[in-house]
């Protein structure tokens, strides 16, 4: 299973190379423009044949310029909603996405939706026996 939010980290840098991503706690002295990526929820459902429906949460959340944050949160607001529909390469799209601002911080919000199949351990790693032969033959 891949680390679905280290591919959005990923994505994001490949997009915009020059602003910094943080995905663990941020540092004391961190620079603006940046942001910071948080998992905020999994719902999962079981499905037949060993699958999993699951639909991740997001929030993330961009600090914008200091000099000029509501210009750059405008700005912000509209360039990812234009540009990051999705987790690249052709992983996933972002589904329910919402934007909103909360104390000077821009927060995208979506989730993704993901179909994760199970390993199936020692079942294939067992020798089968069979015996059988042609009926009628």
């Amino acid at each position: 299973m891949e680390d679905i939010t280290s591919l959005i980290v990923q994505t994001i840098h490949n997009k915009l190379p020059d602003i910094p991503v943080y995905r663990e706690k941020m540092p004391a002295a961190f620079s603006e423009p940046s942001f910071a990526i948080n998992r905020i929820g999994l719902a999962s459902k079981g499905e037949p044949n060993g699958r999993d429906m699951r639909l991740y949460s997001f929030d993330l959340a961009y600090f914008p310029e200091p000099n000029r944050p509501r210009e750059d949160m405008d700005n912000m607001a509209e360039w990812l909603t234009a540009n990051l529909t999705s987790i690249e390469p052709n992983y996933a799209a972002l589904i329910n996405r919402d934007i909103t601002v909360a104390d000077d911080i821009l927060h995208y919000m979506f989730d993704v939706r993901a179909r994760v199949r199970f390993g199936h351990g020692e079942l294939f790693t067992q020798s089968l026996d069979y015996s059988g032969g042609l009926k009628n033959g």
